[in-house]
């Protein structure tokens, strides 16, 4: 299926601006210029004509990796994990805790959080298991769960627009 596309409403972009920010604490972003983009199995929002938020099924919507990497990702707290971790974590695989060097900011359980490796470039952003004050001190088991990652349906989506 060829992806739908449409530009957003005032009172849409409205509405997802005040999401965004009471979720992500995003802010001073655009008014308008925010395009919808759907597939079968994905769907995103596009500001200014580039990958701006992936959206889940549920609902939620998350930075896509692509606005990350170009716009930078202060206003999200990180887990940088070590160069072991990179691959699996970039393929899809959730956050374990062995593979973490360290947290900056804090989350609460369930928050949107930006995986890095140690040089800062974002490879995945997930949901927090635990708050971060329980993952800096744990030693094993998965902290955090993987919702978007290079190559996965979101990536392949806005590499077709």
């Amino acid at each position: 299926m060829v992806a739908k596309r449409r530009f957003l409403s005032k009172k849409e972009a409205k509405q997802l601006l005040e999401a965004i920010e009471a979720k992500l604490g995003l802010t001073d972003l655009p008014r308008e210029g925010y395009e919808e983009v759907e597939d079968e199995d994905a769907k995103l929002i596009l500001l200014n004509r580039e990958p701006f938020l992936v959206i889940l099924e549920d609902g939620l919507a998350l930075p896509h990796l692509k606005y990350l990497l170009k716009h930078g990702h202060c206003f999200l707290p990180k887990i940088v994990v070590d160069k072991g971790a990179v691959k699996p974590i970039g393929s899809g695989a959730d956050v374990m805790a062995p593979g973490i060097v360290r947290i900056d900011g804090s989350f609460r359980e369930n928050d949107i959080a930006v995986v890095t490796e140690e040089r800062m470039i974002p490879i995945a952003v997930v949901k927090a298991i635990y708050p971060s004050e329980a993952v800096a001190s744990m030693k094993k088991g998965k902290v955090a769960l993987n919702l978007h990652y290079p190559g996965d349906k979101f990536w392949k989506l806005s590499e077709k627009l």
